[in-house]
């Protein structure tokens, strides 16, 4: 076995961590062998190598730790600092090259050894432009912020910055757009109808209205903005439930998780039918569907409820389960509670775009206890 050049040098850079991979390799590959184990010069490098470390600040102190915890037969230490602030570690003469190959071999690991980088954590960001758009032909188109058209027959459908605007070419059947959770969409219909299509939601539409009613099908949340066409009343069908615009803006809430269907109307005015009841709703007014059939009327901040077509997370007086559905829904994670739901109406509002370890804090602040656990905001 070839002696490398320089032993005692290699040797202090590889208690200093200082050693090229080459250098490591030389000395652990003498100091490692059979003669070496043997040979009394390397007992006394090792030795003279350890005592004369210098400084403690040039030694990693779990470097240390480690090697007393490994090696408590064979290495034996003073007190750590020394009147004179310098480390001093002894082996026996005896022990000294009988320990060469486990020293050398702890040391070149824990030197060497890089421990493996942690595993990437899915960290719960907030959402954004992004949905899928299924055309009359059964096509799936995924959208996002970038610039595009889209063609359907003679009908070109352009994709801007997170809106999708349909021209007015005549075509037929039927189209779907869906965001996921943690997604939104903006969308002009062929007549000029203005939706933002809220997280977590779909909306079925014709490709083109041609009958005396302009009717959509909504699942989950959506802002509408319809066109004025008197001729032509504008209607959403959301679980059983049907407005219909009487010239307005209004908001409309049906998720499948919530228990209620709810109808919030910004201008004008807008009618909700139940299989048994019907309401008018004017600016400011919420109608609520319980069990698909009763409505009840509340006077809400309408503009609230709207505004997270505006990037705002808004809420006013409602339970906690509603405002964690709305955090769960843009931020794509889940709710466990543990324990009792607190009963409590909560308000607040915070901008959308904030990461989701802030709206938990702001959360916290307002007396909701919960942390994030994996892809599980648990409640406590």
């Amino acid at each position: 076995m070839s002696q490398p050049e320089n032993k005692a040098a290699l040797f202090n850079r590889l208690l200093t961590e200082s050693c090229t991979p080459a250098d490591t390799a030389a000395i652990i590959s003498w100091l490692g062998s059979a003669a070496a184990a043997e040979d009394p010069e390397a007992a006394a490098l090792i030795r003279e190598q350890l005592e004369a470390i210098p400084d403690a600040s040039e030694v990693d102190p779990v470097v240390i730790q480690r090697l007393q915890a490994l090696l408590p037969a064979v290495l034996m230490q003073e007190p750590a600092v020394a009147p004179h602030g310098r480390i001093r570690k002894m082996l026996t003469i005896a022990a000294a090259a009988a320990a060469a190959i486990l020293i050398i071999s702890t040391i070149a690991y824990l030197s060497l050894y890089k421990p493996p980088a942690p595993a990437r954590v899915a960290v719960a960001v907030p959402g954004g432009n992004k949905a899928t758009l299924t055309l009359a032909d059964g096509t799936v188109v995924q959208l996002d912020s970038a610039r595009k058209t889209i063609l359907q027959g003679r009908q070109a459908i352009e994709q801007d910055n997170g809106n999708l605007r349909y021209g007015t070419a005549a075509t037929t059947g039927m189209n779907t757009l869906v965001t996921p959770r943690g997604g939104q969409y903006t969308l002009q219909l062929p007549d000029g109808s203005k939706v933002w299509l809220n997280a977590d939601s779909k909306l079925h539409y014709p490709a083109a209205f041609t009958g005396s009613e302009r009717v959509v099908a909504l699942e989950g949340e959506a802002f509408f903005e319809p066109a004025t066409d008197q001729e032509r009343p504008f209607k959403v069908v959301a679980r059983g439930v049907t407005t219909r615009v009487l010239g307005t803006s209004f908001n409309i809430s049906a998720y499948e998780e919530e228990e209620t269907i709810k109808t919030t109307v910004l201008t004008g005015a807008v009618k909700v039918n139940t299989a048994t009841k019907e309401q008018v709703l004017r600016p400011n007014q919420q109608g609520v569907v319980n069990n698909g059939t009763d409505i009840s009327l509340k006077t809400v901040n309408a503009y609230k409820v709207a505004s997270w077509k505006d990037g705002m997370i808004a809420f006013e007086r409602l339970e906690v389960p509603a405002v964690m559905n709305m955090i769960a829904r843009w931020y794509n994670v889940d709710i466990s509670y543990e324990g009792a739901i607190p009963d409590v109406l909560m308000s607040g509002e915070f901008k959308r775009k904030v990461g989701l370890a802030d709206a938990l804090k702001i959360m916290n602040y307002s007396g909701i206890n919960c942390e994030l656990k994996g892809n599980t905001i648990v409640v406590y």
